[in-house]
């Protein structure tokens, strides 16, 4: 299918940006949530699609197919020659819509809403919900890129409907820039799972039995990514009630699969085929955005990452309390097969001393991550104390295999920041005690004395409020701005500084970001902090 292999057109609706991997990066934390889903450390959004004919226990539900739908109905209102619309979460405000008849998109809604924050878009959660879908259904693995940016209201109608005909379905289709052979592909790679909701569309199960048990499936192996949905078609021997469906006027797979004689149709039959071209189409769907945006690179899985969890002051100032992770990919070909004979952090404190302290493979659960795809993980852990006056500057990571002795340095950086000029204070808390729906939370930070005598302004928080919408599942991120102020409590070398933010309770959890600014412009900040849970 040259038309599908071909990136001319892609490339035409989607901006794209290169950038080189340096840690840490805003897209961190999603790269996560795309590889972890089970083991010594995961993130839970996996859990939802697995296995994939689950449905969170509602009858009928299945939401692997949901969360398909729901990113192809998303993006369906993009015009080519506008640049408006595509992937941007505008479908958030038209679930009341006709076009979007059913539950499947609040659903949807509501399953990534815990996960939306200030470096997670709606928008780029629907387009990783989409990956993950087909991957836990044994489909291929779609590139994603980010950098999505939310819709603030409804965009214009324009999802085909089953009732469409062939001439306004394809005119539909070529208004969001995708050929009459990737409308067929996109159909029947969207088709493979899931089916039709008798209490949404009684007029093509039929009224017989309306109930949200009654979901005619698509074919006969809705849990499966295979080219059933094209071989019961091809064979005229099936189930898909958009192509054997007792109402003519609505059987647009029909239609739509025979658009071009049934060339495309003959081709997805072939299983690698199919599983190629939907990888293309599903990619190419999700990465239909408005010209006004432009996206990453694919996401890549790093090969050796760090997590800085903990780096805190000790109870009298003197030490860092330090915690850090080194994850290791250990998938068969892509990473470290044979476990390293040794993981070695490097320290570099700001007086320029080296100091090299050994981590140890992480024990529970077998110190291992898991992922689609078979990705897995392992993980070291050093916790360790480090001296407040000689400062903490960065690291390098040194691993030993029987090929030899690896030093990473952050890609040529010369090492990973610990950033000691602005540290969380241990103090924050939260009080749960506020009116009309609100919580406070009361947050400190720790900065560098030096850093205090050079500040331009107050140390400040940018705190991320997840605000409901009227009318939206999802919340709206709203970032403010917030001073503190210094506080009687100091350590040698340190001094505190203290700022409440005031929230609607049902965003509790949430992240914020400490920073200061230095005269000559420079920011030193610590970012996407967790809200505290401890009462104050």
């Amino acid at each position: 299918m040259s038309s599908l292999r071909s990136l001319a057109l892609l490339l035409a609706v989607t901006n794209v940006a290169k950038a080189e991997y340096v840690w840490p990066t805003k897209y961190d934390h999603f790269e996560d949530m795309l590889v972890m889903h089970s083991g010594y450390r995961r993130f839970g959004f996996g859990d939802l699609v697995v296995p994939c004919g689950f449905g969170s226990n509602t009858v009928g539900r299945q939401t692997a197919a949901e969360w398909v739908r729901t990113a192809f109905h998303d993006m369906a209102t993009f015009d080519h020659t506008t640049g408006k619309g595509g992937l941007d979460a505008s479908i958030m405000y038209e679930t009341e819509s006709g076009e979007n008849a059913g539950t499947a998109f609040n659903n949807t809604l509501s399953d990534i809403w815990e996960f939306v924050s200030p470096r997670t878009s709606v928008s780029d959660m629907i387009a990783l919900a989409l990956v993950a879908s087909v991957a836990s259904c044994g489909g291929p693995e779609v590139p994603l890129r980010l950098g999505r940016i939310d819709a603030t209201e409804a965009g214009p109608l324009g999802v085909p409907e089953p009732q469409d005909s062939l001439e306004t379905i394809q005119a539909d289709f070529d208004r969001m820039g995708l050929t009459t052979e990737e409308m067929i592909a996109l159909v029947a790679c969207g088709h493979t799972l899931g089916g039709v909701h008798s209490e949404d569309f009684p007029d093509i199960t039929g009224p017989e039995d309306v109930s949200p048990s009654n979901v005619p499936k698509f074919d006969n192996t809705h849990t499966e990514f295979d080219p059933a949905v094209v071989d019961e078609y091809l064979n005229n021997k099936g189930i898909n009630p958009l192509v054997f469906g007792k109402n003519e006027t609505t059987n647009s797979d029909k239609r739509v699969f025979a658009a071009d004689g049934n060339v495309t149709m003959h081709k997805l039959a072939d299983a690698a085929t199919f599983k190629s071209t939907c990888a293309e189409v599903f990619e190419k769907m999700i990465n239909v955005v408005p010209s006004t945006v432009t996206l990453s690179e694919p996401i890549q899985l790093i090969k050796v990452k760090p997590y800085l969890d903990t780096f805190q002051l000790n109870s009298d100032g003197s030490k860092f309390e330090v915690e850090l992770h080194v994850r290791l990919r250990s998938t068969k070909g892509k990473g470290y097969e044979s476990p390293p004979s040794s993981v070695t952090i490097d320290v570099l404190d700001r007086k320029g001393n080296r100091t090299s302290l050994q981590a140890a493979h992480a024990t529970l659960k077998g110190g291992q991550s898991y992922g689609f795809f078979s990705e897995t993980f392992d993980w070291y852990l050093l916790t360790t104390e480090l001296g407040v006056a000689a400062g903490a500057e960065s690291f390098k990571i040194h691993i030993s295999t029987s090929e030899g002795e690896e030093v990473l340095d952050n890609g040529g950086t010369g090492g990973y920041p610990f950033n000691d000029g602005v540290i969380s204070g241990t103090q924050s808390c939260l009080d749960t005690t506020g009116t009309q729906g609100n919580v406070t939370f009361d947050l400190y930070s720790a900065v560098r004395s030096d850093l205090v005598q050079d500040l331009d302004g107050v140390p400040w928080i940018s705190f991320a409020h997840r605000m409901p919408q009227q009318g939206a599942v999802t919340p709206r991120i709203v970032v403010e701005k917030i001073s503190m102020a210094e506080v009687s409590t100091s350590v040698d070398g340190y001094k505190f500084f203290k700022g409440t933010a005031t929230t609607p309770s049902s965003g509790w959890s949430t992240r914020y970001d400490l920073g200061i600014t230095l005269k000559n412009g420079k920011e030193v900040t610590r970012e996407f902090i967790r809200t505290p849970s401890t009462s104050c």
